[in-house]
């Protein structure tokens, strides 16, 4: 389910996003089922995250980048353009 909101946000994005990007965060292997997407609406300086499908370590969280609530696993996490 992560996979179609990710890409549904994209679509509007790009239609409505005024020049702003999106790119994913991917938590686990992009290939696999056991993944979660968490999309990244990159708009001048602002990084804001729209995690719309709450997952077991990613809770439902429109805001900056900086202030997710799991800010902590970034690190383990993919960027990627796509999603796979």
């Amino acid at each position: 389910m992560c996979r179609t909101a990710a890409e549904r946000i994209k679509t509007a994005v790009a239609q409505f996003g005024h020049g702003a990007e999106v790119t994913f965060l991917v938590y686990g292997d992009p290939k696999s089922d056991d993944v979660h997407y968490v999309p990244i609406i990159r708009a001048g300086d602002e990084n804001i995250v729209a995690n719309t499908v709450p997952a077991a370590l990613f809770p439902s969280y429109i805001g900056p980048l900086e202030n997710a609530p799991f800010f902590p696993l970034l690190e383990q996490m993919t960027e990627v353009d796509e999603v796979i």
